[in-house]
């Protein structure tokens, strides 16, 4: 049973039907290509630890698997599912939601790959994937943060004291950092992908500092995120000289 599943099998396997346009189809289809692409691909999950709980190592476990597996059939991805909402990652959805309709297939006979859906499912799952990690990883985080850097350097003298209200993922402080800024960051949670940032937790209306503490004072794409703007900015002005706002 376990040689017919893996080795005649096939259904909505994107990557699998990609590989067996672009190799000989002995390698894929029941060789040791996609075997090998999977070990390496956890070899690389492994040595990169490129998780931050155990809930988001086990959902790229399960989507290394059935990235590199021939046959998806939609239930396969209810584990995604239930390990989803513990992590910040919302691709499992959708990668449910395209999967479901190629059950539709076995309504024609005879029965066919649905290879233009599979085609377009999976590039649209990878646009989600890739905008995903732009947001929830560190090479995303320092991607964005790069364009904003930047524009800010003129404005945040060198050395001074600046503080960083709502650091977020902790990115353009970090940036901040290696230019040379005295950095100081506060958010209503510790969210920060690196370990040289640590905010300081607080309420999200006072500021846990003294009058003029900072030369500088950075609410960068923050302000949307409060209900409380003009207190904030006040607080801002009370602990800063100058405030910037982005």
């Amino acid at each position: 049973s376990l040689r017919l599943y893996a080795a005649h099998f096939e259904f909505f396997g994107g990557l699998y039907e990609a590989l067996k346009v672009l190799l000989p189809e002995a390698w894929v289809k029941g060789g040791s290509v996609m075997p090998l692409l999977m070990v390496l691909a956890l070899s690389a999950l492994f040595l990169k630890r490129a998780w931050r709980t155990p809930e988001e190592g086990f959902l790229w476990v399960v989507a290394i698997y059935l990235g590199f597996s021939s046959t998806v059939h939609p239930w396969y991805i209810v584990p995604l599912l239930a390990l989803a909402p513990f992590t910040p990652y919302r691709w499992p959805y959708w990668y449910a939601a395209l999967a479901v309709p190629t059950y539709l297939t076995y309504t024609v006979l005879p029965w066919e790959q649905p290879y233009g859906w599979v085609g377009a499912a999976y590039v649209f799952l990878l646009l989600v994937l890739a905008l995903e990690l732009m947001v929830h990883t560190r090479a995303g985080a320092l991607f964005r943060a790069r364009l904003k850097t930047p524009r800010l350097l003129p404005l945040v003298p060198a050395g001074a004291p600046v503080l960083d209200i709502g650091t977020g993922n902790g990115a353009l402080a970090r940036l901040l950092q290696e230019e040379g800024r005295d950095m100081t960051t506060v958010d209503v949670i510790d969210k920060s992908l690196f370990p040289e940032v640590h905010p300081t937790v607080i309420d999200g209306r006072g500021l846990p500092f003294q009058y003029g503490s900072f030369r500088c004072v950075l609410l960068i794409t923050v302000l949307h995120h409060t209900r409380s703007q003009e207190q904030l900015l006040r607080e801002a002005a009370r602990v800063g000289e100058e405030v910037v706002v982005m």
